[in-house]
Protein backbone atom coordinates (compact mmCIF):
# COMPACT_ATOMS: atom_id res chain seq x y z
CA UNK A 1 0.00 0.00 0.00
CA UNK A 2 1.38 3.31 -1.05
CA UNK A 3 1.38 6.41 1.10
CA UNK A 4 -1.28 7.93 -1.14
CA UNK A 5 -3.60 4.91 -0.56
CA UNK A 6 -2.87 5.03 3.16
CA UNK A 7 -3.72 8.75 3.27
CA UNK A 8 -6.99 8.11 1.39
CA UNK A 9 -7.88 5.28 3.82
CA UNK A 10 -7.16 7.49 6.83
CA UNK A 11 -9.17 10.34 5.25
CA UNK A 12 -12.08 7.96 4.63
CA UNK A 13 -12.00 6.80 8.29
CA UNK A 14 -11.86 10.43 9.51
CA UNK A 15 -14.83 11.32 7.25
CA UNK A 16 -16.83 8.41 8.67
CA UNK A 17 -15.97 9.43 12.24
CA UNK A 18 -17.01 13.05 11.52
CA UNK A 19 -20.22 11.79 9.88
CA UNK A 20 -21.11 9.68 12.94
CA UNK A 21 -20.26 12.53 15.31
CA UNK A 22 -22.46 14.92 13.27
CA UNK A 23 -25.30 12.39 13.18
CA UNK A 24 -24.99 11.86 16.93
CA UNK A 25 -24.94 15.60 17.57
CA UNK A 26 -28.02 16.26 15.40
CA UNK A 27 -29.76 13.24 16.93
CA UNK A 28 -29.04 14.61 20.41
CA UNK A 29 -30.37 18.06 19.40
CA UNK A 30 -33.50 16.42 17.93
CA UNK A 31 -34.00 14.40 21.16
CA UNK A 32 -33.69 17.56 23.30
CA UNK A 33 -36.18 19.41 21.06
CA UNK A 34 -38.68 16.53 21.17
CA UNK A 35 -38.28 16.20 24.94
CA UNK A 36 -38.85 19.92 25.58
CA UNK A 37 -41.78 20.16 23.15
CA UNK A 38 -43.35 16.94 24.42
CA UNK A 39 -42.99 17.98 28.06
CA UNK A 40 -44.56 21.39 27.30
CA UNK A 41 -47.43 19.78 25.38
CA UNK A 42 -48.08 17.27 28.18
CA UNK A 43 -48.07 20.05 30.77
CA UNK A 44 -50.64 22.04 28.77
CA UNK A 45 -52.74 18.91 28.26
CA UNK A 46 -52.75 18.26 32.00
CA UNK A 47 -53.86 21.84 32.78
CA UNK A 48 -56.81 21.84 30.35
CA UNK A 49 -60.33 22.42 31.63
CA UNK A 50 -62.23 19.20 32.14
CA UNK A 51 -65.90 18.39 32.57
CA UNK A 52 -65.85 17.36 36.21
CA UNK A 53 -68.35 14.98 37.80
CA UNK A 54 -66.81 14.44 41.24
CA UNK A 55 -65.34 16.52 44.02
CA UNK A 56 -64.25 15.73 47.57
CA UNK A 57 -64.79 12.00 46.96
CA UNK A 58 -68.44 12.46 45.98
CA UNK A 59 -69.84 11.99 42.47
CA UNK A 60 -72.81 13.72 40.86
CA UNK A 61 -75.80 11.35 40.57
CA UNK A 62 -74.40 9.20 43.40
CA UNK A 63 -77.03 7.63 45.66
CA UNK A 64 -77.59 9.38 49.00
CA UNK A 65 -77.07 6.09 50.86
CA UNK A 66 -73.60 5.71 49.30
CA UNK A 67 -72.66 9.30 50.20
CA UNK A 68 -73.76 8.83 53.80
CA UNK A 69 -71.96 5.47 53.97
CA UNK A 70 -68.66 7.10 52.89
CA UNK A 71 -69.17 10.28 54.96
CA UNK A 72 -70.36 9.21 58.40
CA UNK A 73 -70.10 12.77 59.75
CA UNK A 74 -72.70 14.15 57.31
CA UNK A 75 -75.87 15.44 58.92
CA UNK A 76 -79.10 16.72 57.44
CA UNK A 77 -78.95 20.50 57.00
CA UNK A 78 -82.17 22.39 57.56
CA UNK A 79 -82.47 25.26 55.08
CA UNK A 80 -85.69 27.23 55.43
CA UNK A 81 -85.00 29.18 52.22
CA UNK A 82 -84.88 26.08 50.02
CA UNK A 83 -87.09 23.10 49.39
CA UNK A 84 -84.07 20.94 48.53
CA UNK A 85 -82.67 18.36 50.93
CA UNK A 86 -79.07 19.02 51.92
CA UNK A 87 -76.57 16.90 53.87
CA UNK A 88 -73.04 17.77 54.87
CA UNK A 89 -70.46 18.89 57.37
CA UNK A 90 -68.55 22.16 57.88
CA UNK A 91 -66.47 21.66 54.73
CA UNK A 92 -68.63 19.80 52.18
CA UNK A 93 -72.34 19.51 51.60
CA UNK A 94 -74.47 17.86 48.94
CA UNK A 95 -77.87 18.81 47.55
CA UNK A 96 -80.10 15.79 47.04
CA UNK A 97 -82.89 15.49 44.51
CA UNK A 98 -84.82 12.23 44.06
CA UNK A 99 -82.34 10.36 46.23
CA UNK A 100 -79.29 11.37 44.15
CA UNK A 101 -76.60 14.02 44.44
CA UNK A 102 -77.53 17.08 42.37
CA UNK A 103 -74.83 19.44 43.68
CA UNK A 104 -71.58 19.12 45.62
CA UNK A 105 -70.67 22.26 47.57
CA UNK A 106 -67.17 22.85 48.94
CA UNK A 107 -67.17 25.56 51.65
CA UNK A 108 -63.81 27.30 51.92
CA UNK A 109 -62.43 27.87 55.38
CA UNK A 110 -59.28 29.30 56.90
CA UNK A 111 -56.12 27.43 56.02
CA UNK A 112 -57.70 25.65 53.03
CA UNK A 113 -55.41 23.18 51.32
CA UNK A 114 -54.52 23.90 47.69
CA UNK A 115 -55.34 20.37 46.53
CA UNK A 116 -59.00 21.13 47.25
CA UNK A 117 -59.75 22.51 43.81
CA UNK A 118 -62.17 22.45 40.91
CA UNK A 119 -60.36 22.55 37.54
CA UNK A 120 -57.20 23.88 39.20
CA UNK A 121 -59.07 26.76 40.87
CA UNK A 122 -58.77 26.60 44.65
CA UNK A 123 -60.19 28.43 47.62
CA UNK A 124 -58.78 31.94 47.87
CA UNK A 125 -58.05 32.27 44.14
CA UNK A 126 -59.00 35.56 42.48
CA UNK A 127 -61.49 36.31 39.72
CA UNK A 128 -58.57 36.86 37.33
CA UNK A 129 -57.51 33.22 37.78
CA UNK A 130 -61.02 32.03 36.92
CA UNK A 131 -61.29 34.34 33.89
CA UNK A 132 -57.90 33.17 32.63
CA UNK A 133 -58.85 29.51 33.03
CA UNK A 134 -62.34 29.58 31.51
CA UNK A 135 -62.11 32.65 29.18
CA UNK A 136 -65.23 32.60 26.93
CA UNK A 137 -66.95 29.72 28.76
CA UNK A 138 -67.86 31.86 31.76
CA UNK A 139 -70.98 33.70 32.91
CA UNK A 140 -70.60 36.28 35.68
CA UNK A 141 -73.45 37.21 38.02
CA UNK A 142 -73.82 39.31 41.16
CA UNK A 143 -75.72 39.06 44.43
CA UNK A 144 -77.11 41.82 46.62
CA UNK A 145 -74.39 41.29 49.24
CA UNK A 146 -71.73 42.48 46.72
CA UNK A 147 -70.47 38.97 46.04
CA UNK A 148 -69.96 37.50 42.57
CA UNK A 149 -70.79 34.18 40.98
CA UNK A 150 -68.57 32.82 38.21
CA UNK A 151 -70.55 30.11 36.42
CA UNK A 152 -69.11 27.73 33.81
CA UNK A 153 -72.17 25.63 32.87
CA UNK A 154 -70.33 23.63 30.22
CA UNK A 155 -67.95 22.36 32.91
CA UNK A 156 -70.51 22.02 35.79
CA UNK A 157 -68.57 24.57 37.88
CA UNK A 158 -69.75 27.48 40.01
CA UNK A 159 -67.37 29.68 42.00
CA UNK A 160 -68.65 32.10 44.66
CA UNK A 161 -66.34 35.04 45.36
CA UNK A 162 -66.35 37.59 48.16
CA UNK A 163 -63.72 40.37 48.23
CA UNK A 164 -62.27 38.89 45.00
CA UNK A 165 -61.48 35.53 46.64
CA UNK A 166 -63.12 32.16 46.05
CA UNK A 167 -65.16 31.34 49.17
CA UNK A 168 -67.18 28.40 47.83
CA UNK A 169 -66.96 25.99 44.89
CA UNK A 170 -69.99 24.11 43.62
CA UNK A 171 -70.16 21.22 41.20
CA UNK A 172 -73.62 20.97 39.68
CA UNK A 173 -75.57 19.01 37.08
CA UNK A 174 -77.82 22.00 36.45
CA UNK A 175 -76.61 24.24 33.66
CA UNK A 176 -79.06 26.97 34.61
CA UNK A 177 -78.64 30.28 36.39
CA UNK A 178 -80.27 30.46 39.81
CA UNK A 179 -83.05 32.97 40.49
CA UNK A 180 -81.04 34.84 43.17
CA UNK A 181 -78.28 35.67 40.68
CA UNK A 182 -78.64 39.00 38.92
CA UNK A 183 -76.89 40.74 36.06
CA UNK A 184 -74.09 42.83 37.57
CA UNK A 185 -75.21 45.94 35.67
CA UNK A 186 -78.55 45.81 37.58
CA UNK A 187 -77.07 45.59 41.10
CA UNK A 188 -78.10 48.25 43.57
CA UNK A 189 -76.07 48.14 46.75
CA UNK A 190 -77.83 49.44 49.86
Amino acid sequence: MSSKDAAEAVLMVVRRIIKWIALGFFGFIAFIFIFIYGNNYYSQWQQRIKVTNSMDGITLDEQLSDVLFKNADFEKIINNNSQLVEYGNSRVSVVIEQGKVKEIIHHCGDGELLYDNLNQISCGYSSESIKEKYSDNLEIYCKQDNSRIYFAPKYHAIYYLKSNKVTQMTLTKSGQKQASWIDCSNVIIN
